[in-house]
C-alpha cells in the first residue's frame, strides 16, 4: 500500500510593493483561525512580510508600517542615481534591521525561502539560506528603483520579474497545499469605467474600500510623478502640483505602470500552470507600489480578504 504524503501547507506571498501591507493583515487573519503554514516563500515585499511572520516580528513590522506617513517614506529614500536605482535602499534596510534583527533564515521558526532574479542571466535566486536581510534586499530590489544588489557573485533584483507569486518554490519545499496572494490583480486603465463589466455590459457591485480610494484614484499616478521629479519632491508635493492625463507621465510613474503589466501577465501564466490550492485576491489595486502611507487601508483590505473566504479554510486549521 502506497504511503499517503504528509500534509505541509505552503503559503506563497506574492509582490506588489506598498500593496504588499496587506499580508500583514492576511497573516494575522490566517493565524487567528488557526491556519498556520508549515512553509513561507515570498517575493519582493512579500520576502518581507513573511520573514517577519516567520521570526515573530510581524507586530513590530506593522506597528511601523502604520506609523508611516508621505514625509516618513521620502525621508527614508536616499537618492541612488548611477547605482543601478532612483533609490539606493540603505536608509530603508537600516531601519528594517532594526525592526527584524541581524538573523540567519535557518533561525526561522518556519521553514522560508526568498525569490530574486539573476540581473543578467535572468535565472530564478531562492534564498533558503544566510542572511535574512540580504535576501529581501535582493529580493526587493525593483528594476529601476531600488538598486540592484551583489550577492553570491550575482546582480539581483526584484523575484518579481520571475516569479511573482512563488507557489513553485513551496512546491519544491515539499508543500502539499499551497494558499497564495496575489496583491496585482484588477488593475485597471483610466479608460476603463469600473461600473461596467465589458464581458456582458452588465453592472458591478461596487468596492467597499473605492470610497476611501476614490481621491487617489482621480490621479492614480500622482505620488509615483512627483517622487521622480527631483529631491524637490517635497516642495513640489507642498505647492500641489496637479498631473492631469492630458500631461506625460513621469519617470516614476512609467517605470511603476510598466511594472504592474509584467507583473500582471507573469502572475497569470505561471498561476495557471501551477496553481494552488487556495488564491488570495485582496483588492489592493488602487493603491500606488510606492503608497507605503497606506498601511492602515491594506491590512484591514488584507483581513477581509481573509474573511472573504474563512468558509474554505477550514480544512487548514491546525488542532
Amino acid at each position: 500500500m502506497q504511503k499517503k504524503p504528509a500534509y505541509k501547507l505552503g503559503l506563497a506571498l506574492g509582490s506588489g510593493a506598498a500593496r504588499g501591507w496587506a499580508l500583514i493583515g492576511i497573516l494575522r487573519a490566517l493565524d487567528n483561525l488557526g491556519v498556520k503554514p508549515d512553509v513561507i516563500a515570498g517575493c519582493s515585499i512579500g520576502s518581507l512580510v513573511g520573514a517577519a511572520y516567520a521570526t515573530h516580528k510581524l507586530p513590530e513590522l506593522e506597528e511601523w508600517a502604520v506609523s508611516l506617513d508621505t514625509w516618513s517614506v521620502v525621508r527614508l529614500l536616499d537618492w541612488g542615481m548611477g547605482r543601478g536605482g532612483i533609490v539606493s535602499g540603505g536608509r530603508l534596510y537600516n531601519r528594517l534591521e532594526e525592526t527584524i534583527g541581524k538573523l540567519k533564515i535557518e533561525e526561522c521558526l518556519i521553514e522560508y525561502a526568498a525569490v530574486a532574479t539573476e540581473l543578467y542571466t535572468g535565472r530564478e535566486h531562492v534564498f533558503t539560506s544566510g542572511s535574512i536581510l540580504q535576501a529581501i534586499r535582493a529580493s526587493c530590489a525593483i528594476p529601476g528603483l531600488l538598486s540592484p544588489q551583489y550577492i553570491d557573485g550575482h546582480w539581483m533584483v526584484d523575484g518579481a520579474v520571475v516569479n511573482p507569486v512563488p507557489v513553485s518554490i513551496c512546491r519544491a519545499l515539499g508543500a502539499s497545499h499551497v494558499i497564495a496572494v496575489d496583491l496585482n490583480c484588477g488593475r485597471l486603465t483610466p479608460a476603463h469605467d469600473p461600473s461596467l463589466d465589458v464581458r456582458n455590459n452588465a453592472p458591478v457591485e461596487k468596492d467597499q474600500n473605492s470610497d476611501s480610494a476614490n481621491a487617489y484614484d482621480q490621479q492614480p499616478n500622482k505620488f509615483q510623478d512627483l517622487l521622480g521629479e527631483s529631491k524637490g519632491f517635497l516642495e513640489q508635493w507642498v505647492k500641489k502640483i496637479s498631473v492631469g492625463n492630458n500631461q506625460s507621465p513621469g519617470m516614476v510613474a512609467v517605470a511603476t505602470s510598466a511594472i504592474d503589466i509584467m507583473q500582471n501577465h507573469i502572475t497569470r501564466s505561471r498561476l495557471m500552470a501551477d496553481p494552488p490550492e487556495i488564491l488570495l485576491q485582496p483588492k489592493v489595486s488602487h493603491i500606488g507600489i510606492l503608497e507605503f502611507n497606506r498601511a492602515a487601508e491594506a491590512i484591514k483590505i488584507g483581513e477581509q480578504a481573509v474573511a472573504q473566504i474563512a468558509h474554505l479554510l477550514a480544512d487548514y486549521r491546525r488542532s
